[in-house]
């Protein structure tokens, strides 16, 4: 059985600011985080006949009526909208943040919470690994044993890697960069590729391109394995996101 091609996106407001021709790429991850609901189905007018993935809101999302926050049990209800609005769509799979870590309860509110989820929609669900902010706010799914914890308690829901983000934690548990794709091969389906400069600099996560950071892309060339991957950038040139393109599809 001949393998599957990894698919290769980029987030919808790296296209604005670039001005780079989506034709590269086979699909674009639509972030509605900040985006009220009226105004959802407006932006995927931008990509008719582009293949989507969807970006929940998120904890600390600019709109706060549409925040989400699976660990503490807020903004249910918008993810169920959330996902309804996928399927009208035909999102191929919609990413989600766990949450704030407040208590002892938080990754089994996650997993309970997926696990609703789960039963209501067959729209395919990835969870995102993060860090600690600037600010000190401790997150869910900073650990690789977590992320792993939780899509193993579930039926059908995989990970989305963003590799920025596990850069970040790695230097703030003292944890080996590679030892998050070992931990969670297998479950990993999606990913976010971007750099940056680590807790050296502020923001932590500043999703340069590929090669403007300290993450040594050419190093984990072979990790980078999975159904579809998000060139996930908010800053660079022209130059350095080509660059970052022809380095994703030599994969």
């Amino acid at each position: 059985m001949p393998k599957e091609r990894m698919r290769v996106g980029i987030n919808s407001s790296a296209l604005g600011k670039f001005g780079y021709l989506r034709d590269t790429f086979d699909f674009v991850e639509l972030s509605i985080a900040e985006l009220r609901p009226e105004e959802w189905e407006n932006a995927v007018k931008a990509f008719k006949g582009v293949d989507l993935t969807i970006h929940a809101p998120y904890q600390n999302s600019p709109i706060k009526s549409t925040r989400i926050d699976l660990a503490n049990n807020v903004g249910i209800k918008v993810v169920e909208k959330v996902l309804k609005f996928a399927e009208k769509v035909n999102g191929e799979a919609v990413v989600f943040h766990c949450g704030d870590y407040s208590s002892s309860k938080c990754i089994e509110n996650v997993i309970r919470n997926l696990r609703n989820l789960e039963k209501i929609s067959d729209v395919e669900i990835v969870v995102e690994n993060l860090y600690t902010d600037e600010s000190g706010i401790t997150r869910v799914g900073e650990m690789p044993e977590e992320m792993l914890k939780i899509v193993e308690n579930c039926r059908s829901v995989s990970i989305n890697f963003d590799v920025g983000h596990a850069y970040i934690a790695s230097l703030q548990y003292r944890i080996n960069l590679v030892d998050y794709f070992k931990v969670l091969n297998g479950y990993v389906r999606h990913m976010h590729v971007h750099n940056n400069f680590g807790t050296w600099t502020v923001p932590y996560d500043e999703h340069n391109p590929i090669f403007r950071g300290l993450i040594d892309y050419g190093e984990l060339r072979r990790y980078i394995k999975c159904r579809r991957v998000v060139l996930e950038v908010k800053r660079g040139n022209r130059e350095e996101l080509v660059q970052s393109v022809s380095f994703l599809k030599s994969l």
